[in-house]
């Protein structure tokens, strides 16, 4: 139901713009031109304006993955420190609990750096 909802046209959404979020993550409709009345506007996707609007778009999207893989490695690594602890000292649970906190955090890490160079480049290109 919420993928429908944040797919429908902008017309419909009222609002358009900076300034909402759901959970933290943006609409895809967050860098888009808007009107006065908050709708987006119909030079947006005319002619030269189509391809600038599509990358527009995608960018929201990558903003949004990274923020999700960034908050499930937060996930995880919280997950990984409570089976650490309810190991009660068992090796087997150590280790496995180790083995899911450098995963978390090697995850963290990837996800922090893709993040890194895609606003680099973003920040180059435009």
């Amino acid at each position: 139901m919420i993928g429908v909802v944040s797919l429908t046209p902008a017309p419909v959404m009222a609002m358009c713009g900076t300034g909402h979020a759901f959970f933290g993550l943006k609409s895809w409709y967050h860098y888009l031109d808007c009107n006065a009345d908050g709708t987006i506007a119909e030079s947006t996707f005319a002619g030269d304006n189509l391809v600038e609007a599509v990358w527009k778009i995608v960018a929201v999207v990558i903003s949004d993955l990274f923020f999700v893989a960034g908050m499930l490695a937060v996930v995880m690594i919280i997950v990984a420190g409570i089976k650490f602890i309810t190991s009660a000292g068992d090796p087997a649970g150590v280790a496995k609990a180790k083995k899911g906190l450098t995963a978390a955090i090697v995850g963290l890490v990837i996800a922090l750096a893709a993040w890194a160079i895609v606003n680099t480049v973003m920040a180059l290109w435009s």
